[in-house]
This record gives C-alpha cells, sequence and structure tokens, in this order.
C-alpha cells in the first residue's frame, strides 16, 4: 500500500486517511475581449505557484485545472483552439521529479455538468436506468514517463437531478493509463472481481480489475476500474452504460449490488493525474454520445 497515494490527504492523529477526492477550484475567466470563440486564437490557460487557475468552456465541453496545494511549486498549462475545443487540447503537467505518490492535480476535459461545473450548453440528467446510450470514445497521446500521472475517466452519481456534494450518490473512476502507485493503492481495498468491457469497433474487449472504496473525501463509494493487465486504452471507445448496468447486477465476487438504477447521471470527466516529473496529454479526439 502506498500511503501517499491520494487526491487529499487527511491526516487523523498518526494514521493517514486514503480518501480520494477531487481538489477544489479557484476561477479565474479567460478574457475573450468582446469576441465570438470561433475568432479567437490559441489560448492557454496556466496554472503555477502563485497563480490562480482558469477554465474555458464551449458547448457541453469544459477544461478546467485544480491543484491540492495551491503553493506547490508546479507549471501546469491548457493549451486549446476555439473553433476545434475540446479537439486538439493540450494538458502539461510539471512537478518535481522526486515528488510523492499523492496526486498533486485534477487537469481535465468536462462534459456537462461534472462536480459542480456546469457547461454552456447544459446536459440535461437522467436516471442511469433511463440511459439507453452512454459512449465515451477519446483518443490521447500520453507522452510522459509512466509514473508521472494517471490519465482516467471519471464520473458522479447522484440521488437526485439536482447533482450537489450533499446529494452525491458515489465516484467511478476508469483508468485509462495508471501509475504503479495507483495500480498498487487498488491492490489495497476491496475487489469486486473483473468487468469485461464488450469489443466496441476497433477497440478490443478489455478485463479490468475492479476495487471498491467504502467511503472517499465525500463520504460515498468510490469504484475504480483499471485494466487487469496493466495495459494503456488511451484510444478507446467505452461503454458508460454497459458499466454501470454492471454494477447494478449482482457481483458474482462479492454477492452484491452497487447501484439501483435510480441514482442520476449528468456528466463525466476526462483527465490527468500528475504525481510527479513533467509530461503532456494531447487530447487528439474526445466525444461523448448520450441518449435518454
Amino acid at each position: 500500500m502506498c500511503p501517499l497515494f491520494n487526491r487529499r490527504s487527511i491526516t487523523l492523529g498518526a494514521a493517514t486517511s486514503l480518501l480520494l477526492a477531487r481538489p477544489g477550484r479557484v476561477v479565474a475567466d479567460v478574457s475573450s475581449g468582446g469576441l465570438p470563440p470561433a475568432q479567437l486564437a490559441e489560448i492557454t490557460l496556466t496554472d503555477q505557484r502563485g497563480a490562480s487557475k482558469q477554465e474555458y468552456s464551449s458547448g457541453q465541453f469544459l477544461a478546467f485545472q485544480a491543484v491540492n496545494d495551491a503553493s506547490a511549486d508546479r507549471l501546469q498549462t491548457i493549451t486549446l483552439l476555439p473553433e476545434s475545443f475540446p479537439k486538439g487540447t493540450i494538458l502539461r503537467w510539471k512537478w518535481p521529479d522526486n515528488a510523492n505518490d499523492s496526486v498533486k492535480s485534477w487537469n481535465a476535459i468536462d462534459y456537462g455538468n461534472y462536480l459542480n461545473t456546469i457547461t454552456p450548453a447544459q446536459v440535461p440528467p437522467s436516471r442511469i436506468k433511463a440511459i439507453s446510450a452512454l459512449i465515451h470514445e477519446a483518443d490521447i497521446g500520453y507522452s510522459a514517463p509512466s509514473d508521472s500521472a494517471n490519465v482516467a475517466l471519471d464520473l458522479f452519481l447522484y440521488t437526485s437531478g439536482s447533482s450537489t456534494e450533499a446529494t452525491m450518490a458515489c465516484e467511478i473512476q476508469v483508468f485509462l493509463h495508471a501509475t504503479p502507485s495507483a495500480r498498487r493503492f487498488m491492490a489495497t481495498l476491496e475487489s469486486l472481481g473483473i468487468y469485461e468491457s464488450a469489443a466496441i469497433g476497433s477497440s478490443p474487449s478489455v478485463r479490468w480489475a475492479v476495487t471498491r472504496q467504502q467511503s472517499n473525501f465525500f463520504k460515498t463509494p468510490y469504484y475504480l476500474f483499471c485494466p487487469s493487465d496493466g495495459s494503456d486504452q488511451l484510444a478507446s471507445t467505452f461503454d458508460v452504460k454497459a458499466l454501470l448496468n454492471w454494477l447494478r447486477s449482482v457481483n458474482q465476487t462479492t454477492g452484491k449490488i452497487y447501484l439501483t438504477g435510480e441514482e442520476y447521471f449528468n456528466g463525466l470527466a476526462t483527465g490527468v493525474e500528475p504525481v510527479r516529473k513533467s509530461g503532456s496529454a494531447l487530447f487528439h479526439s474526445i466525444g461523448v454520445t448520450y441518449t435518454r
């Protein structure tokens, strides 16, 4: 177990509780000078010590940076072209080479309402049992050492359509690239066995190791999925609806059912969790198909 793999570590007495949660954000609006997005040149959002974080949104997508320790020595940027956003977006990070195993930041592209971020074109909430399709497609170029950052698809489900922290039911994270420390952390959690995703188009069937943390930072269950063979799935089409259906079914390892179908979905995020060193993630493409 790696005691420092977390997004927010809370010390209780002499022990450290592994409660994984998204860092908070301080938002500074990106000025467009009055021009519509299609007429803007390349935009770079910069996050570093002493600087406020920024975000950019268009349509059903939003790019943002978050960091656990605002005083940390770092340099992170998001570079994007408004006319093609979110396609072509580049997330870059630079953290000390000898940093510990804790996740330092969450830099991502949101779709819809992800943890209180609302895009200009809103994504309507739906009970997951009423969703007819929820497909995530991405082609991400990861350029960094394997232990530098996680790349993940992340979403929250809620007990109502209001989608606030007070109504949060659970968090689900799917690793598209997992650092060794992330895999070690998963090994300390309750195993829910193997989930096998179906092949879609050129994306092959994948066997995912699944674990569960009973209570994360938000005091809700946290489900983690990672390819059981340690492979990357950075260019893939993933059926999120099928994953949710699997969690609604009787688990073959534990005999339990983890979702009822009454939970609400209205957004997700795809991003990187920097741990150490420098790297970049280029979103050659990213898209979500969501129908109710």
